[in-house]
């Protein structure tokens, strides 16, 4: 079974999403839709990378136009997007992104080469003895959680932040 217009949104965004601010997630899920929201017809997978104007993430994302060069700086520091201009080179400075006349912006989310549309399986075939999600949940606080290294950085960065707005500083 396939949706029909629907975009894929990998878990990794999901995970993240305590540790963005409001314009960062929409400026996210706007470069997701952008991206794994359209299927190549010919190949059958999703865009890696697209180019994004300015002015729409103004329009489409509805981030104040001084907000979008922050919003993007702070996914691209966090290491959820990467931009490139189009022979691939990083643009990873707001300055670079300024001068350059077309900027493509991706994600780097984990496990992107998993979000290529597979066929349905046979639904006949399905395991009967599925756990719901709250059982999952119950069993896995027994035991130990996998590390994120990525998740560590950004929460040590966030702690940084929240600290000097403070009034404290490293």
């Amino acid at each position: 079974m396939e949706l029909k217009n629907t975009t894929p949104v990998p878990n990794g965004i999901f995970e993240q999403m305590g540790m963005l601010s409001g314009t960062e997630l929409k400026a996210l899920l706007l470069i997701t839709r952008n991206t794994l929201g359209w299927k190549d017809q010919s190949t059958g997978k999703r865009k890696q990378r697209d180019w994004i104007a300015h002015r729409q993430f103004v329009e489409k994302a509805g981030i104040s136009d001084r907000s979008v060069t922050s919003a993007i700086q702070g996914l691209i520091d966090k290491g959820l997007i990467e931009a490139t201009d189009r022979v691939n080179n990083a643009m990873n400075h707001p300055k670079d992104r300024q001068k350059c006349p077309q900027v493509f912006y991706g994600l780097t989310v984990n496990n992107q080469e998993k979000l290529t549309d597979t066929p349905a399986k046979n639904l006949q075939n399905r395991p009967q003895g599925l756990r719901t999600t709250k059982e999952i949940l119950q069993n896995s606080s027994q035991q130990e959680l996998p590390q994120y290294p990525q998740r560590e950085l950004i929460e040590r960065e966030h702690y940084r932040n929240q600290e000097q707005r403070n009034g404290w500083r490293y």
